[in-house]
């Protein structure tokens, strides 16, 4: 389960896109789900994954700083 997280970690705009095509392909194959309800967990997914993403692309060392 640890590879798992670390992948999410590693890739969190593609685990949200598979959280997503699951979804709409499980209600596509008869999941019995409104439209809010797919609404709402994509927006989840997204909020939660979105944190992870941000996380990975925003830089952490400033201009001028060197890396050691």
């Amino acid at each position: 389960m640890t590879w798992l997280w670390r992948r999410i970690q590693d890739e969190p705009a593609l685990a949200y896109q598979l959280v997503n095509a699951l979804v709409l392909l499980l209600v596509g194959f008869g999941l019995d789900w409104t439209g809010e309800q797919v609404a709402l967990v994509g927006t989840f997914t997204a909020a939660l994954l979105g944190f992870l993403t941000r996380k990975a692309v925003t830089p952490t060392v400033k201009r001028g700083d060197t890396q050691v």
